[in-house]
């Protein structure tokens, strides 16, 4: 009996995070939330037609115009912000599922990518991320079935060409293609690697049209331009944030490094007596679940986490990143072992987490959600405990509590 139960948990967590995404969408109030407001008009003028669906040039806000043609198709039949909510809540299941099956059936990546941190809010609200959480993780799908390893490359070339015209910053992982290309040169001949190269030279040539109309890598839009770009600049605090958040999770859910941490709790000990250093030297804060937390938990207990977070992350990224480099050699014999598509998305988790320093005018885990497909495929052939998450899943609904109360 209890063999059966810890075989069916998996499909148990998806189900629950699937019913918990899917009751936010339908619960949360009709008017638009926050960013929402913004990305509506977008879906508006698609729908009724002053805006024309290739006419980039009008687009507004910070993003590409992907998310809002879905949403148009909506808005056209029924024109309420919930049901652009349940489209959303709906893609994201749909995708958790494409990544479950990928073989070998595995319930669990679909439920961690259900429970990655923020990911509640880009699937339980209108905004701009599953369009290309969706795109991305049928792409991952289909590239796992396809009987030609050719075929992969230029189905995920294609898919993150497309997904780009929501999350543009998704050209930051077109650099994978060309790594992996690498790989399979240096390990298998120089014929190997040349799928690879023309899938990442597809992935930057489809949102050219679009890049174009813009004349870089923004919409030509006062306040995004303003709020959003970085003038040249690049945040090695913000990068620091998202190294720092997914190094936890990896930490949190893979058992291997766990084991690892308690066997070397000295050294992660030194590890984060320098992180705690380095917060005070360069004063640097950080409160995960912001608004929640102080709702919670109260200002001066907040306050307190958000000294103890940055000291703890800075710390154990540096164990990690430490016992990654320990040895080089035995590390990359490893991973060049590895099936292609897990160090495919295991790179274009990588580069995702260094690009946010591009974005300097704040931090947000949502950033980062567009990682979630990549990292439950990474991850798949790592033992996960499912207590693990069960907590993330708890942590994502309870972050939707500021948003209904």
């Amino acid at each position: 009996m209890n063999k059966i139960f810890q075989e069916r948990t998996p499909f148990l967590l998806f189900t629950v995070a699937s019913l918990g995404i899917l009751l936010f969408a339908v619960f949360i109030p009709d008017q638009c939330i926050y960013d929402e407001r913004h990305y509506l008009l977008n879906t508006q003028n698609f729908a009724s037609g002053v805006t024309d669906w290739w006419d980039f040039s009008n687009h507004r806000g910070p993003t590409g115009p992907g998310y809002a043609w879905v949403h148009a198709a909506i808005w056209n039949v029924i024109p309420n912000v919930t049901y652009l909510r349940l489209c959303n809540a709906i893609l994201l299941i749909v995708s958790a599922g494409f990544v479950s099956r990928i073989k070998p059936l595995n319930w669990t990546a679909g439920a961690l990518m259900l429970s990655f941190p923020g990911i509640w809010v880009s699937g339980a609200l209108a905004l701009t991320e599953v369009y290309s959480i969706f795109i991305l993780s049928a792409a991952c799908w289909m590239a796992s079935k396809s009987s030609k390893q050719g075929y992969q490359w230029l189905i995920l070339g294609a898919s993150i060409g497309l997904a780009c015209f929501s999350r543009q910053t998704l050209l930051a992982v077109t650099p994978a293609f060309f790594i992996v290309a690498m790989i399979q040169i240096f390990m298998q001949g120089s014929k190997t690697g040349k799928p690879a190269i023309l899938g990442g030279v597809i992935a930057i040539l489809i949102p050219m049209p679009m890049l174009y109309g813009w004349g870089g890598l923004l919409p030509v839009d006062d306040f995004a331009h303003e709020q959003i770009t970085s003038h040249g600049k690049f945040s090695v605090i913000n990068m620091a944030y998202s190294v720092s958040y997914m190094f936890i999770l990896s930490a949190a859910l893979a058992i291997e490094i766990r084991k690892e941490v308690y066997r070397l709790k000295w050294i992660l000990a030194g590890c984060l007596v320098i992180g705690g250093c380095l917060e005070v030297a360069l004063d640097y804060e950080y409160l995960p679940m912001k608004s929640t937390l102080i709702q919670l938990l109260g200002q001066n207990m907040s306050t307190l986490i958000a000294g103890v977070f940055p000291a703890m992350s800075i710390g154990i990224t540096l164990f990690l990143a430490t016992r990654l480099f320990s040895d080089p050699i035995e590390n990359s014999k490893k991973i060049a072992k590895e099936n292609p598509l897990i160090i495919f998305s295991a790179l274009c988790v990588i580069l995702i987490v260094f690009s946010n320093g591009a974005i300097t005018h704040q931090f947000s885990s949502r950033y980062l959600t567009v990682c979630a497909p990549f990292l439950a495929v990474s991850l798949r052939s790592i033992k996960i405990t499912n207590a693990t998450v069960l907590v993330l899943l708890i942590l994502n609904g309870v972050s939707l509590l500021t948003y209904i109360f």
